[in-house]
């Protein structure tokens, strides 16, 4: 291990025991959800105290250290911009301090766009994105039939990282690129420099972070979700498990390109390459942290004093986003018929700041990857893609086979080469399953109501509802159904984007090649890995460089990332060249692979990060504000979703079948053993006495009576309406038609006290879930908190025997030793942390908690829970065993069984070596490993396992 890693690895260690034990102290005093948080506040601002430098930005007040947001990209339905060092994103839109109110001010006290930007840029304070972006673009283009949530805004960096944010000006537009943030097919990489030699070889990292406090603050902390770097990760309080905190798996790939020391005083340090995959909240930063490399000047995952010396020469986290990579659905497409899809790919180098540490205040010790460029990134965007091609080789004759395949389903390269980075079984298996997304048995569908996607469960059942949540205030479930009828109204701009057969194969090979790439590093590989050989073309000369690094800046200062390899013969003496084009080491230009791109693919040809930055490192496109909303075309359902005429008859038939049973019920009971329900006994009581006899039949008027209003079958939460007599149904309301009074009511559950279920009246229906679009009788009182119920059971700490736990009866004093008996929904469960504690769950509401639900009773004299029985079984087994076996009776090494001189008939055990003394039987035991020199394990003498954690000698 070398100095430097040591170094700020012992200072990390001090700094997490220091605040360590000031978090015990607050975490030790819960006993409420309030106490809970407001420890959660002041284990932050204990944080803060031992690491970072949070609200100290040197950065800001330097010449030119803050710079404005540039547009890299305009399209039709999308912005990308380049988001600068110290512009926070987040917040809201409306309300008194959000971004809507802050650009009306702005705009009130400035003349003109050129003035308001001017103020904003010497203020010398830290400004919000979305504000500059309103600003802009103005606020017209906010549809109000559609809106797009959080402006447009589809992704988030930190405070003090650069790089590129999409923007989507349309609700589909934004769906469809959440659509491939969720499935990973939006791809992003980052560089970074870390303190210490990272290994040289391709890492992958799945980790659970936590969050201290509320992870959408500007003082987000996030840490390891485990016991030793989580103070709350066992955390309990009196209603159960910290419920709704943000808890989050990341998955990373890092890679170390290059080695630097600094020149003053030789401390090491590593550039590293990153692509990451799930994107929460401080990703990079937590995960090199996690590993013991800490970033370079990180304001708060860095010891305090580390931190405040980095900033000395490097004045914000050395991070940058350098790659993101995308499809748009929107247009403009260069060939709309064959393509109706735009691959974006977009290139930002580290920023000029960063570029001057590395050349003047580092030294370059050793450059890991020769083919990496150490401004802009590995010449594979993808990690993993080189090692899956030499894993999973395919000849000409098999690739030329799979490609003709897709051809004739009109897949196009971009899915088709994901598909061939896999192993050959699995391509076999894709295209012998495949089945175009019209097909009536292809599972897939596009939501008609939020446009999300949806596939087979896990079980490869068919999912005929939407699986996803609507972004309103309650998160409730999306109405969304896989059939409907001709008629549904669709969202404005619906777009079924499964219908392109390229997106569709990339929906269904990328979590496939996700899988592969994350495998392929299950075992160690050879640092000396390199691409297999391909196939090359000619090597470039200079007056060939000279015409294609002309063509290149053109390409750049017009906001263009770089040529395909068939765009090449466009470029003035590359006519007849052969490809792929080779180029030499140290030249401005330079070839990359776009992820999922292997053997036999298109090369990208590009400037280098250097050359980028020189020649188009201000380069923004002139938005000006638009004038109303994007206008947008949409698609229809595609047939297998549309519900046949036969469909619709055989649907309202069987609705009509349903209300004449339903009417039917008080006709069919005798008057005198009238079973009818309440409701029901009502309204007929009330039509006799409103003179229903006054008038003859043939003179009645159809009233609302004849008129029924349901809920349709295929399509809950929507509703028709259909006429009792004449058997006719509409979905619009019928002339003089008035709603009656609510048939539902809800109740609560006499067996399960502080459950409420929902009664119809007039059906004697029962349901759980509340009836979507009806009013409902007693939903203005709200249920009674589970909180503010009172527990007659609770379970305390015993004050003469240390760590164990009895159970008090507030209202008639009854305790009891053992954990209470319960009936479901509670189950009695041991803790899989805390060896020896019980905890109840409710299978129905998850809810967890350390004190017996109400419904609890006393255990029977001879009753233990279930894995406890089982331990008493393997111990009295292990008492039976013959010679060379464990005794029930044994002790570990040094302890003694006595008899206790001031409390008769009692026993207790002693360590004859510390002189340790406790009431309750040792069973572990230290014993020193055979194949870890100088370490030691602790061993159970009954059960036999073993561990490596001391802890357990407090069991």
């Amino acid at each position: 291990m070398n100095r430097s890693r040591e170094k700020v690895t012992e200072k990390s260690e001090k700094a997490r025991k220091k605040f360590f034990e000031k978090a015990n102290i607050y975490v030790k005093a819960i006993r409420s959800e309030q106490d809970l948080r407001d420890a959660a506040q002041k284990c932050t601002e204990e944080y803060f105290k031992v690491f970072g430098r949070w609200g100290l930005q040197p950065l800001l007040y330097m010449k030119g250290g803050k710079k404005n947001p540039r547009y890299l990209i305009d399209r039709d339905e999308v912005w990308v911009m380049y988001k600068p060092p110290l512009w926070q994103m987040g917040g809201r839109a409306q309300g008194d301090k959000g971004w809507q109110s802050a650009i009306k001010k702005l705009t009130s006290e400035t003349k003109n766009l050129d003035a308001a930007k001017a103020k904003i840029m010497t203020s010398g304070e830290i400004n919000n994105l979305q504000e500059w972006h309103g600003l802009c673009t103005g606020m017209k283009w906010l549809s109000s039939n559609q809106e797009v949530s959080d402006w447009g805004f589809v992704q988030r960096l930190d405070l003090e990282t650069d790089g590129p944010v999409v923007i989507a000006k349309t609700w589909r537009a934004q769906s469809f690129i959440k659509l491939q943030m969720s499935e990973h097919i939006f791809g992003k990489a980052y560089m970074c420099l870390v303190h210490g030699r990272v290994e040289n070889r391709i890492q992958y990292v799945k980790s659970r972070f936590a969050s201290i406090a509320d992870a959408n603050t500007a003082s987000a902390v996030m840490v390891r979700y485990d016991a030793e770097n989580d103070p709350f990760y066992n955390q309990h309080y009196n209603v159960g498990r910290w419920q709704n905190r943000d808890v989050r798996q990341a998955e990373t790939f890092f890679k170390p390109i290059a080695y630097y020391k600094k020149k003053d005083d030789g401390s090491e340090f590593s550039l590293v390459y990153v692509n990451i995959l799930s994107g929460i909240t401080h990703q990079v930063r937590i995960t090199m942290q996690s590993v013991g490399h800490p970033l370079v000047s990180d304001d708060r995952y860095l010891p305090k004093a580390e931190a405040m010396s980095d900033i000395k020469w490097c004045p914000r986290n050395f991070l940058c986003e350098v790659r993101s990579d995308w499809f748009d659905m929107c247009g403009p497409h260069k060939d709309p018929e064959r393509r109706p899809y735009t691959r974006v790919s977009v290139e930002n180098p580290l920023p000029k700041l960063f570029q001057n540490i590395l050349e003047n205040t580092l030294t370059l010790t050793e450059k890991l990857d020769p083919t990496a460029d150490l401004f802009q990134g590995c010449q594979y965007w993808a990690l993993g893609d080189q090692e899956l091609m030499n894993d999973y080789p395919k000849d000409r004759a098999y690739r030329s086979k799979v490609m003709r395949w897709g051809q004739r389903r009109g897949i196009h390269l971009d899915a088709m080469e994901r598909l061939l980075m896999l192993k050959r079984e699995d391509i076999e298996d894709i295209m012998r399953k495949y089945r175009p997304q019209s097909h009536p048995k292809e599972e897939s569908w596009v939501c008609p109501y939020c446009m999300s996607m949806n596939t087979a469960d896990k079980w490869g059942e068919s999912n005929n509802e939407c699986s996803k949540r609507l972004h309103d205030a309650k998160r409730s479930m999306c109405p969304g159904r896989r059939t409907n009828s001709a008629d549904t109204t669709l969202p404005e701009g619906w777009r079924n984007y499964l219908g392109n057969p390229t997106i569709h194969m990339l929906t269904i090979v990328n979590r496939l090649w996700l899988d592969a790439r994350r495998q392929i590093f299950s075992k160690r590989r050879p640092v000396w890995e390199k691409a297999p050989a391909e196939v090359e073309g000619d090597f470039a000369t200079d007056a060939q460089i000279e015409a294609l690094h002309a063509r290149l800046i053109e390409d750049a200062t017009s906001g263009g990332y770089g040529l395909q390899q068939e765009e090449l013969c466009q470029v003035k003496g590359l006519e007849n060249a052969k490809m792929p084009l080779r180029l030499p080491p140290d030249c401005p230009v330079r070839r990359v692979r776009l992820p999922a791109r292997g053997t036999g693919s298109q090369w990208t040809y590009t400037l280098t990060g250097k050359e980028r930055l020189r020649v188009a490192g201000e380069f923004s496109f002139n938005v000006t504000p638009l004038k109303g909303p994007v206008e947008v075309d949409a698609d229809e359902l595609p047939e297998k979703m549309v519900l046949s005429d036969e469909d619709l008859a055989q649907q309202k038939a069987a609705e009509a079948c349903r209300l004449k049973a339903v009417i039917s019920v008080g006709e069919q009971t005798s008057m005198k053993d009238d079973s009818r329900p309440e409701g029901l006994k009502k309204r007929v009581k009330a039509q006799e006495s409103t003179g229903a006899k006054s008038d003859p039949p043939s003179k009645k008027q159809k009233t609302k009576e004849s008129w029924k209003k349901l809920e349709s079958t295929t399509n809950p939460g929507h509703f028709y309406y259909i006429n009792a007599e004449t058997g006719e149904s509409r979905t619009d309301i019928p002339p003089g038609y008035e709603e009656g009074p609510p048939v539902w009511k809800r109740l609560e559950s006499s067996s399960k006290p502080g459950n409420y279920y929902y009664h119809n009246q007039d059906t004697g229906e029962s349901r759980v879930e509340r009836p979507r679009g009806v009013k409902v009788l007693g939903e203005d009182q709200p249920p009674a908190s589970k909180q503010s119920e009172e527990r007659v059971w609770q379970r305390l700490p015993s004050k003469s025997k240390p760590g164990q736990f009895y159970y008090f009866h507030t209202k008639t004093g009854q305790t009891e030793v053992k954990p209470l008996r319960v009936q479901p929904p509670w189950q009695l469960l041991e803790s899989k942390t805390v060896k020896g504690q019980w905890y109840y769950w409710n299978e129905n509401t998850s809810e967890s908690s350390e004190h017996p639900p109400n419904c609890a009773v006393p255990a029977a004299p001879n009753d233990v829970p279930s894995t406890a029985r089982a331990l008493a079984t393997k111990m009295t087994t292990s008492a039976t065993l013959p010679a060379g076996g464990t005794s029930q009776d044994a002790l570990p090494k040094g302890w003694e069984k006595k008899v206790s001189s001031s409390h008769a008939g009692k026993i207790y055990y002693i360590n004859t070596a510390t002189q340790e003394t406790r009431w309750t039987r040792p069973v572990w035991e230290k014993v020193q490993s055979s194949t870890h020199a100088g370490k030691h394990y602790y061993k159970n003498i009954i059960t036999g396992e073993t561990s490596w954690d001391d802890r357990v000698l407090k069991d």
